[in-house]
């Protein structure tokens, strides 16, 4: 502590020395010499004598620092040089005004003069929006690629070697990636009026779509990476090279990390080559649970729930499950099983017959022609109660309200049946009890007599 305190003192006094000049020239000299022994001294050749030789980080990352710290002032003045004021103001000009002209134009003017009986919202104009969207999209990638070039300007000032030609490349980069999405979109958008005209209503043809989709945008993504390639003169052959003598062990690793998405890609196109069901289409899983297709992407499937919930799949999982496609069946089944009071065979037997035609009368897609089954047959007993069992087919898809609304009409046939079936033993007992009223009646009024 107190070493500490006197090297303090020392540095404090020194400092004093060196501002105020000659004020104290011993203490100024004892000072400067016991700086220059902590600066280039023993106890930082020391220091020197422990750092390993070949260290990566040991004693390098304040010299690092220091080297950045030291050129930073070259890197900014270099920015600064760079910088443009007028040429920021352009760009942003570019990426902003048009958006803002244009909406004028067609609040102020166009719907005023030739739209005047029918306005537009400007993000509903077919023309006007999207072209500026388009314009206002390039001056921002503009604008991204501005600060961008000044940053590699800035890395330059540092000594970051090996910078010519970057700033082009950036560029080529950025624009290129913005070319292909907007390919993507356009070829999406054609492909999907295509489809709406030529197989309107045919929903088995969506899955040819997405494959349509995906081989359209893989090779606009491809030709715009050669084209890419081209413009930089980039020699494809010397990185490919350069990848393959990186030896056998990073292939592996490459190779394992690649797995699971090609195998995904790969169930994926299976599963929409098989065309067991498309974008749109509600599914039952093997366990059981009913969800409807949200999207295909590459690697997996998006599902809604009934009740509104969103799950993601792998195309994997999805293969490997047991999938009924209920919008792609044509036809519906509904499926009842009643318990009902044993009265005899004969009107069981009346009962089953008036379960069919209230059926065929409430029902006129009822399949009844012999190529669905139409049954209804007592099947048990359990106790005092008949089992009967109802399976009837109807020409209704077996989802939408048109399904729901069949069942209750299947429901109603059967319950004015069984309401039948039943007010006939109602009957029967106000007979039997106005039998025995009129016998007791008799009774009383003879014994009245005697």
């Amino acid at each position: 502590m107190k070493t500490v305190t006197t090297i303090g003192g020392i540095l404090l006094l020194g400092a004093l020395a060196l501002t105020r000049g000659s004020a104290f020239p011993p203490i100024k000299r004892h000072a400067h010499d016991s700086i220059h022994s902590l600066r280039g001294g023993s106890f930082f050749r020391e220091r020197e004598k422990i750092q390993p030789e070949g260290s990566v980080l040991v004693g390098n990352i304040s010299q690092a620092l220091q080297r950045i710290f030291s050129r930073s002032g070259a890197g900014i003045n270099n920015a600064a040089q760079a910088f443009r004021l007028t040429d920021l103001a352009a760009i942003l000009c570019w990426a902003f005004l048009p958006h803002i002209v244009l909406r004028f134009v067609s609040d102020r003017v166009v719907n005023k003069t030739i739209r005047r009986k029918n306005p537009l919202q400007f993000d509903d104009t077919p023309y006007l929006a999207p072209i500026s969207k388009l314009i206002c999209q390039m001056g921002q990638l503009g604008l991204l690629v501005y600060f961008g070039e000044l940053f590699l300007v800035f890395l330059g000032g540092l000594g970051v070697p090996q910078l010519e030609g970057k700033p082009k490349l950036l560029a080529s980069l950025v624009f290129s990636v913005w070319v292909a999405q907007l390919l993507c979109a356009l070829t999406s958008h054609l492909l999907d009026e295509a489809f709406k005209r030529y197989h309107a209503g045919n929903q088995s043809l969506s899955s040819r779509k997405v494959i349509y989709d995906r081989f359209i945008d893989a090779a606009i993504y491809l030709i715009v990476t050669l084209l890419f390639l081209d413009y930089n003169s980039i020699d494809v052959g010397v990185a490919i090279a350069s990848l393959l003598t990186l030896g056998g062990v990073s292939s592996i690793v490459v190779g394992l990390a690649l797995k699971e998405p090609v195998t995904e890609i790969v169930q994926g196109t299976n599963l929409l080559l098989s065309d067991k069901f498309s974008t749109g289409d509600t599914i039952r899983l093997g366990d059981g649970s009913m969800c409807t297709v949200a999207e295909m992407r590459w690697t997996d499937i998006t599902m809604r729930g009934s009740d509104n919930s969103f799950l993601r799949m792998p195309h994997s999982q999805v293969a490997k499950s047991r999938i009924v496609n209920l919008s792609r069946m044509p036809h519906s089944q509904v499926s009842q099983e009643l318990k009902i009071p044993n009265k005899g065979h004969a009107k069981i037997k009346v009962l089953l017959e008036d379960i069919q035609k209230e059926m065929r009368k409430s029902c006129p897609l009822l399949i009844d022609d012999s190529s669905e089954p139409f049954r209804v047959h007592w099947t048990d007993l359990d106790g005092d109660k008949a089992v009967i069992s109802i399976e009837s087919h109807f020409r209704i898809p077996r989802l939408g309200n048109a399904y729901w609304e069949n069942r209750q009409e299947v429901l109603t046939a059967i319950s004015r049946a069984v309401e039948k079936y039943n007010a006939e033993d109602e009957k029967q007992e106000d007979s039997n009890n106005s039998t025995r009223k009129k016998q007791d009646d008799s009774k009383r009024n003879k014994r009245n007599q005697k």
